[in-house]
């Protein structure tokens, strides 16, 4: 054994062992992404209210992506399970997020109970629906999306290759919703409405999953967890997150999710 490694250690293979047993944290170091992410778009439009014709053109880009990307199948009933479970129940997911929030007036420990609950049910709704199974992004929010010119990067493929592709879909499209919510506060309408349509229309159309319908409602609520959380979200107003946690609540107690119905959705329970 080499004498810089101890006896009990932790150790990585290079040329030879070595000690990383004294460190505190660890990093992955990529390439740098150059460029702005994606939030540049989005803010840039609420501040104007309108849309450019580049605004459109990057949205259906951030569509084909998708539709490439799912394009990719994979037979592994056992993971397709286990992401579904991670949804509701992991660190990172719906009951992890709703445990970091502090005190906040929009919703209380009863209702987050009830979120969960709710979440619960379509676990077991969607589980066993392992022959949706593809490769995946899994965290493809504005923040993982970079613009360098024309040219897309995207970053933080962290969650892993495969999964369900209604997760990726609702981890975008929601964003419009948020957006939009900021433009009018108690309504759906506007550019990023536009914007929504825009993206949905064009996925469905090339990718004909109309079985994603009936399966949106635990990914939108769970990108709402995260979202309405102010540790992540700080300068959102509680109305703003209240009107999304609506949302969240009366989709999941919906069998299928509806594009068109989105102010309905925002209502007070």
């Amino acid at each position: 054994m080499p004498n810089h490694v101890r006896s009990i250690d932790v150790v990585g293979v290079g040329d030879e062992l070595v000690s990383v047993g004294d460190c505190t944290e660890f990093f992955i170091v990529m390439e740098e992404a150059q460029g702005t992410t994606y939030f540049s778009d989005l803010d840039a439009i609420l501040e104007t209210g309108t849309l450019t014709q580049q605004d459109r053109d990057r949205c259906c880009q951030l569509a084909d992506f998708l539709i490439s990307l799912h394009a990719e199948k994979k037979e592994d009933p056992i993971l397709y399970t286990r992401k579904i479970r991670d949804t509701v129940g992991h660190g990172e997911c719906i009951m992890g997020v709703l445990d970091t929030y502090p005190p906040v007036p929009f919703t209380t420990t009863e209702e987050m109970v009830e979120f969960v609950q709710l979440a619960v049910r379509w676990w077991g709704k969607i589980k066993e629906k392992s022959h949706r199974l593809c490769a995946v992004h899994g965290d493809y929010h504005p923040g993982n999306i970079w613009w360098h010119d024309q040219h897309l990067t995207l970053l933080d493929r962290s969650r892993g290759l495969y999964g369900e592709p209604a997760d990726d879909v609702a981890c975008l499209s929601i964003n419009y919703i948020f957006y939009g919510l900021m433009m009018h506060e108690d309504s759906f309408e506007g550019p990023f409405a536009e914007l929504f349509h825009l993206f949905l229309d064009r996925y469905f159309h090339h990718t004909k999953d109309h079985e994603m319908w009936e399966l949106m409602a635990p990914f939108y609520a769970f990108r709402t967890t995260v979202i309405c959380n102010p540790l992540f979200y700080p300068q959102v107003t509680d109305r703003t997150r209240r009107n999304l946690f609506n949302f969240a609540l009366n989709l999941m107690e919906q069998e299928t999710f509806s594009p068109d119905a989105i102010t309905e959705y925002l209502q007070d329970r």
